[in-house]
């Protein structure tokens, strides 16, 4: 399903604000997975699938809700409001990252914890098949 969303989005930079609210939540906590788990937070902030953190907070407390302290942390650290456009977010982990070095390694450790004990993909499959309407037409 991810693949299908990230695609969309690829073809067409308004693809995600045409999504349904579902596939949204599912289309943002699958971005933060696939990027921190290819990078990091410092990754997944700094370029564009950071721009769907508020969305993947908001979807963990229903969808995933062990991982909600961790992603609520994570987006804590980028200040309030979250900053919306990549050049901002750029700065915030910039002077995060100076501040406390550790910092991101850390919440990716906490990530990476979470996909052994907390399996993320069985708990969004169920998501999608119980909100079948808004993922298959």
């Amino acid at each position: 399903m991810f693949e299908n969303l990230a695609n969309q989005e690829d073809s067409d930079s308004t693809a995600v604000d045409q999504m349904s609210h579902e596939r949204r939540m599912v289309f943002a906590l699958n971005m933060l997975r696939q990027e921190v788990n290819s990078g990091s937070f410092d990754a997944y902030f700094r370029y564009a699938g950071g721009k769907t953190a508020p969305q993947a907070a908001e979807a963990a407390r229903i969808v995933l809700p062990g991982w909600s302290g961790l992603i609520d942390d994570a987006c804590r650290t980028m200040g309030a409001p979250y900053p919306s456009d990549a050049e901002s977010r750029e700065r915030v982990v910039d002077r995060v990252a100076e501040e406390d070095p550790e910092l991101f390694s850390n919440l990716d450790d906490r990530l990476y914890q979470l996909e052994e004990d907390d399996p993320a993909d069985e708990q969004i499959d169920r998501f999608i098949w119980s909100n079948k309407p808004a993922f298959f037409v």
